[in-house]
């Protein structure tokens, strides 16, 4: 049966998948833009995006970490001590006999579906949503298995949060939202996050908060650390233990944890930042458009997800690794909430147009950058 086998990508690989990113998203672009206007006619050209941000999750090959699952899929001794992925990953791999094809059709592929669900159950449009997640989110959404985790989550808090008063949606909500742990173990964390759907969320409150983080953060930096000793001390053999003995200490010697770097760090993440600035912005500010309660509640666990990550950054608390990888998890709430916002008129063209340009114009660079750099 067909499957991957590369040891590496060549220059000829990154110049093809990086003109794929273009042509998809330039095909795209015009149409997008004025999906304040939608009609049943885009229908046909949000399965083709679908189809074709599915086909380029697929093969990623310009992800380092492409490589790596490929020789986990095909060499590992799974169900054994060194084996550090959950475990429906080694049932998974049994399922589709060590084929890393249909390995990553099957999580990214599935993670891509729930994502859409996703947007279907918010009520935001579809085609727009999906074309600013792929435009922005891309690289971040096809490089790691944490994206299976994060999509399953919202995908149950969505549920959770439009469950029209009917307890089977809502039961149906909850157990997806906790299931999303056996997908990724980081998502303990934003099951614990998931409360803040009953915070009031206004400019105040959301000041007070920031307050409140600011003045306890001593106490909860040693609650943290506390709370991580207690898990590695219940079983060595847990496997929760030692990823979150990874995710604490991994990289500390590299990570420059100077103010300097630290600017410099969330720097490079600017645009995870700016996205919730700017929609913060219009969902706080705004006295004119009534937004929908799902809506604001999604955003309530964004900002507890960003707050932790910031929290991480600055007060030293793990690694760089620990920070990004929460701070990557507000691709799929960011993609909901700019697209609400722009569908309903909230957020102008143009903020959007910038949005598209500054995230979309990293992930230009980053290809580019890739091309000249192999064989160089």
């Amino acid at each position: 049966m067909i499957d991957f086998t590369l040891d590496s990508a060549s220059r000829l690989d990154l110049f093809l998948i990086s003109i794929l990113y273009f042509g998809i998203v330039l095909f795209n672009w015009k149409k997008v833009l004025y999906i304040n206007t939608w009609d049943s006619s885009k229908k046909k050209e949000r399965r083709w995006l679908l189809f074709f941000a599915f086909l380029f999750s697929v093969i990623s090959i310009y992800q380092g970490d492409f490589f790596h699952y490929q020789d986990v899929v095909h060499n590992a001794d799974i169900f054994s001590d060194s084996f550090s992925f959950e475990d429906i990953y080694a049932y998974l791999i049994l399922l589709t006999r060590r084929n890393y094809l249909l390995f990553r059709i099957i999580v990214w592929g599935g993670a891509l579906v729930f994502i859409d669900w996703t947007f279907r159950i918010n009520g935001v449009d579809r085609y727009g949503a999906l074309f600013f997640f792929f435009s922005v989110f891309i690289s971040t959404f096809d490089y790691s298995r944490a994206s299976l985790g994060v999509s399953v989550y919202f995908l149950g808090l969505s549920i959770l949060l439009n469950h029209n008063k009917k307890f089977i949606r809502l039961f149906f909500g909850l157990i997806i939202l906790i299931g999303s742990f056996y997908f990724h173990r980081s998502m303990l964390l934003l099951i614990l996050f998931t409360p803040a759907i009953f915070l009031p969320i206004n400019r105040y409150s959301v000041l007070v908060y920031i307050i409140l983080i600011i003045l306890a953060a001593g106490p909860i930096q040693r609650l943290m650390a506390s709370f991580a000793d207690t898990i590695m001390e219940l079983d060595d053999s847990f496997d929760l233990s030692s990823r979150m003995d990874i995710y604490l200490n991994s990289e500390r010697k590299n990570v420059n944890f100077s103010i300097i770097g630290r600017l410099i760090t969330i720097w490079s993440y600017a645009f995870y930042y700016v996205t919730f600035i700017v929609d913060a912005k219009h969902i706080l500010f705004n006295n004119t458009t009534p937004i929908s309660p799902s809506i604001r509640k999604i955003f309530s666990v964004e900002f507890a997800i960003v707050l932790f990550a910031t929290f991480v950054l600055f007060t030293g608390f793990g690694s760089k690794s620990f920070f990004y990888r929460y701070l990557f998890m507000t691709m799929v709430p960011s993609s909901v909430l700019t697209t609400y916002l722009y569908q309903t008129g909230i957020m102008s063209r143009k903020t959007l147009i910038l949005l598209l340009l500054f995230g979309g114009g990293y992930i230009a660079f980053s290809f580019v950058y890739r091309v000249l750099l192999v064989g160089a």
